[in-house]
């Protein structure tokens, strides 16, 4: 463009930045934004990422986001699977109520479904690369998220393949879901989890074992003390803002021992303060207990230089007494998805 306005003339439909070759985003309207909905298979995967980047760019999670998600229908390019993940973890934190997350993990299985076989499952050895990364991102969305059977028993098939050797042959891209899968599926995992002679293994493999077993209830309490020791109380290993947070009422716990035993001293303020500022307002509901539990183990008396950390913990509280916003078009988008692709 060598003016601040231009006009275009087309046929059909156009997409603009072919190629993401600039430096701007595109704001599509309606009309044309369906048109590329439609055609999105003629694209390149750098123009279907640039595509869901300007809607993303323009736009929240909304009833429109879940309306284009039926254009990526088995999608198995990484680079578009880099937006998707995310934005389909976002839209889960915005749905409430049971039902809306089921018809999601419905959803979730009926587009993706075909993908995590189109990358080839979990066929990918220690090195990183594309390949290994897209694995990873499926897997997380159609198994943490949709609780697809045929990743978790691949899953399970890697884990039991792996679990002598500590997993050093698993690309670090899918070791982690692989793990968290496994023992999701239930205690025989756990069990060789447990069982496992895990002295030899890497020091970040052991962090994994803890953080697995606090999927099951009954070992959270167990895991989460190891991992402290393992971890010399670091709570940035525990429930560092960059983790899934598959593990808040872990999280919450350690936090709340931290203030039972005052060991203010031992750990980094901003670590903790980062994590209760990242938790989204739909586990703050799901968790309110734990939370409710934090607040009561403030001390009657607390450091000065722990004033803001008791002033983030009497927030995140309040917040969870709120009851939260509704999102009306939202959830009649997902209806209305739902009930297209279950006819």
């Amino acid at each position: 463009m060598d003016a601040k306005e231009i006009t275009l003339e087309y046929k059909g439909f156009i997409k603009l930045n072919l190629g993401q070759n600039g430096f701007y985003r595109t704001s599509y309207s309606p009309s044309l934004l369906a048109k590329l909905k439609q055609n999105m298979n003629k694209f390149e995967p750098i123009d279907r990422y640039g595509i869901l980047y300007s809607f993303l760019s323009h736009n929240e999670i909304d009833h429109e986001f879940v309306n284009l998600l039926e254009a990526y229908k088995g999608e198995d390019s990484y680079i578009v699977w880099s937006l998707l993940e995310l934005s389909i973890q976002r839209l889960k934190e915005k749905l409430i109520g049971r039902q809306r997350l089921n018809k999601l993990k419905v959803i979730i299985n009926k587009l993706f479904g075909e993908s995590f076989i189109k990358v080839g499952k979990f066929e990918c050895d220690s090195i990183i690369d594309t390949k290994c990364i897209t694995q990873g991102s499926i897997a997380r969305i159609l198994g943490l998220l949709a609780e697809n059977k045929e990743v978790i028993e691949e899953a399970v098939k890697k884990f039991k393949e792996n679990i002598s050797n500590g997993f050093i042959n698993l690309s670090s891209e899918i070791r982690e879901v692989t793990c968290y899968l496994a023992c999701y599926s239930g205690m025989e995992c756990i069990d060789l989890l447990k069982k496992a002679d895990i002295s030899l293994w890497k020091k970040k493999n052991k962090i994994l074992k803890y953080k697995s077993m606090m999927i099951c209830k009954e070992l959270s309490e167990e895991a989460l003390l190891e991992l402290m020791n393992e971890t010399r109380n670091d709570p940035e290993i525990i429930c560092g803002p960059r983790d899934n947070h598959n593990f808040y009422p872990s999280c919450l716990k350690t936090l709340e021992r931290y203030l039972i035993q005052k060991d203010f001293d031992k750990i980094n303020q901003s670590k903790i303060l980062d994590f209760v500022s990242s938790i989204p307002d739909m586990w703050i509901i799901e968790y309110k207990d734990c939370i409710d539990k934090v607040k009561n183990a403030l001390p009657t008396e607390i450091p000065e230089t722990c004033s803001q950390l008791k002033e983030s913990i009497l927030t995140l509280h309040t917040k969870s007494l709120k009851v939260m916003e509704e999102f009306p078009e939202l959830t009649k988008a997902i209806d209305d998805f739902y009930d297209r692709l279950t006819k």
